[in-house]
């Protein structure tokens, strides 16, 4: 009696094994690799399901009508899907490819965060000011300053440091000192009325449509970022810059580059051991020899 009811549990666990086999061959033949000539290929997708054993859906769209998996538990799963390029982020094959992504898409209540750009005109060799601390020959003709005229109009605010805001004060009261041109008019009525924020720690008080800040770089921009309103977030200014590149809240470099080498000054770019992608998006030559680029920093 012993000896058959142990044979009866023998054979019946040697039934359960056979399926198990069968099973598992059957699995693996559904997820081996295609054959040559077949114009599918496969994606691999990782899930857990809950504990409770429910066999939810997937989040992948490609996942396949039925799919046999163990409940409660870690599972890999094999499925066809469109041929594409094998794609693979840190050794891994991913269903959906990472692509790279700009601070323009991120989105704030629905709409697009406004953008923080870096613009000044730099020597060919990468100096906004020479080691004699001079810059004069970053003057714009009247091609250049067009330019600047019609880039100003896509700006919605402009940080600036103490001693480019100290600079750009003459156009504050250059309407009533001296007859502009047109060029110089038009400059002033756009620049004038255009919000401005100051960093610095020795004024005490700022003229025209400027104040003072009132937090951190990181924490103007949150804050401008968060406001309504439209256009660019400009930054002046190289030690500005420095901060808000070593924060990654630069978005777009916009360089003029002017065909003169200076040897030696104040950077255009921060001397920071730190990789930046970036991405040209637009060009332009003036006659004077300057060329405009503008980058857009890859995500």
């Amino acid at each position: 009696m012993l000896r058959s009811l142990g044979r009866e549990r023998r054979e019946r666990r040697e039934r359960r094994e056979r399926r198990g086999r069968r099973r598992a061959a059957a699995v693996d033949a559904e997820a081996s690799p295609p054959r040559a000539g077949r114009t599918t290929s496969w994606c691999r997708c990782t899930s857990l399901l809950a504990a409770s054993g429910a066999s939810g859906g997937s989040s992948c769209p490609d996942a396949p009508d039925r799919v046999w998996f163990p409940a409660g538990r870690i599972f890999e799963r094999m499925h066809r899907r469109e041929p594409h390029p094998p794609r693979s982020v840190f050794g891994e094959q991913r269903c959906h490819p990472r692509r790279p992504a700009y601070c323009r898409t991120h989105y704030r209540g629905g709409f697009p965060m406004r953008k923080v750009t870096y613009s000044m005109s730099t020597s060919l060799d990468g100096y906004i000011v020479g080691p004699d601390g001079t810059f004069d020959w970053t003057t714009p003709d009247a091609e250049v300053f067009r330019f600047w005229i019609d880039d100003i109009r896509n700006v919605g605010v402009h940080l600036l440091g103490r001693r480019l805001y100290e600079a750009m004060l003459y156009w504050e009261t250059a309407d009533q000192e001296t007859a502009l041109d047109e060029a110089d008019a038009e400059w002033t009525a756009l620049w004038n009325p255009l919000p401005k924020v100051v960093f610095s720690t020795t004024l005490s008080a700022v003229q025209g449509n400027a104040r003072l800040a009132s937090g951190g770089l990181g924490e103007e921009i949150e804050r401008l970022r968060a406001e309504p309103g439209e256009g660019d977030i400009a930054i002046g200014g190289a030690t500005l810059a420095a901060e808000a590149s070593a924060l990654g809240l630069i978005d777009e470099y916009q360089v003029m580059v002017c065909p003169v080498l200076v040897g030696g000054g104040i950077p255009f770019f921060p001397r920071t051991e730190r990789l930046v992608t970036l991405e040209l998006v637009e060009t332009r030559t003036f006659k004077s020899g300057i060329v405009y680029l503008r980058h857009r920093v890859v995500r």
